[in-house]
């Protein structure tokens, strides 16, 4: 597995995929293969929020930038080409559709191929807050972990008081109480994920969307934290870390605009749009992901792992036993 390889585009010629072309965003020090993304919260082993620089060729052309960011384009010079019967004989692709749709462009005769840029998706909001007490002291006294149906854009809470024993605070300034709130960041935030200004503009909409939320709505799902008329949140109960997790709040805050993050939606008669893990035509590529036709067909992690086992039974040429 080679981090820090970008496909660029799928070309597909004769009924074949024929060629890959990808970009370098950096050389790794120890070889292509060799990256280690894995960092230590604890004893949980977990994704590192930012590439550990340390193990790539300095300068790398995407140091302190963010490589699955649309706006992002820097890479080592030249790209990186494989080919069908020296490199390849079968391609499966996982990219999220739109990027699917990015990388397939161009296939005309394909028609479902094409219509993949068809599939609807959203950008997404995404904010996490610290509390300076449990959620159950704050009024959280439902039994789900999860409560949905808030006002847009961030229209469900997580409770994850439980995560916090994993997260490294420093005694004694810790926080006791944890919530993940998410929902669809439409409100116009359609926009070019490669344009800096949009994306500038992205940030901080998300960012006044959460202080507004928390502030106007958050205090429904925990009322001891009421207070004043019209009723709001008492902000004072927000932990505060030493270090801000963002320069605007002491919360982490995301606007997920880019192509790689966007969430699939369900549309009337989409399912006509969404190809199989074995589009037609195309004799040796096959497609994996929650946005494909898979018998699931809601965007979830049961439809993509489904589409995963479709496109290996259809390499394999046998049928795999699929639970679902």
């Amino acid at each position: 597995f080679e981090f820090f390889s970008k496909v660029k585009e799928l070309k597909v010629d004769g009924g074949r995929a024929t060629e890959i072309t990808y970009a370098r965003q950096a050389e790794v020090l120890a070889g292509a293969t060799a990256y280690d993304p894995i960092v230590n919260a604890g004893a949980i082993p977990s994704f590192r929020h930012t590439p550990d620089w340390s193990q790539l060729a300095s300068p790398a052309p995407i140091f302190g930038k963010d490589p699955y960011s649309d706006a992002v384009a820097d890479q080592v010079p030249g790209d990186l080409q494989l080919h069908v019967d020296t490199d390849f004989d079968w391609v499966v692709c996982a990219l999220p559709a739109p990027v699917t749709a990015s990388v397939l462009r161009g296939h005309a005769p394909y028609k479902a191929l094409t219509r993949i840029e068809s599939i609807p998706t959203v950008a997404t909001l995404h904010v996490q807050t610290w509390f300076n007490d449990a959620t159950s002291m704050l009024g959280w006294t439902s039994p789900a972990q999860v409560l949905g149906g808030f006002p847009q854009p961030l229209n469900s809470l997580h409770l994850r008081d439980a995560y916090l024993g994993i997260e490294g605070w420093a005694a004694p300034h810790v926080p006791r109480g944890l919530l993940y709130l998410s929902g669809p960041f439409g409100a116009g935030w359609d926009v070019d994920a490669s344009n800096p200004a949009a994306r500038e503009a992205s940030d901080a909409a998300a960012r006044a969307e959460a202080a507004k939320f928390v502030r106007e709505e958050l205090w429904r799902a925990m009322p001891v934290a009421k207070m004043g008329t019209p009723p709001c949140f008492d902000e004072r109960l927000l932990f505060a870390p030493a270090t801000p997790l963002d320069p605007m709040t002491d919360q982490l805050v995301r606007g997920n605009i880019d192509l790689s993050s966007r969430y699939v939606l369900i549309a009337p008669n989409g399912l006509r749009n969404r190809p199989t893990a074995a589009p037609p035509g195309i004799s040796n590529l096959r497609l994996a992901g929650d946005w494909t036709r898979n018998g699931v067909d809601i965007p979830c992690i049961e439809g993509t792992v489904v589409s995963a086992l479709s496109a290996a039974s259809s390499i394999l040429g046998e049928e795999l036993e699929i639970l679902w």
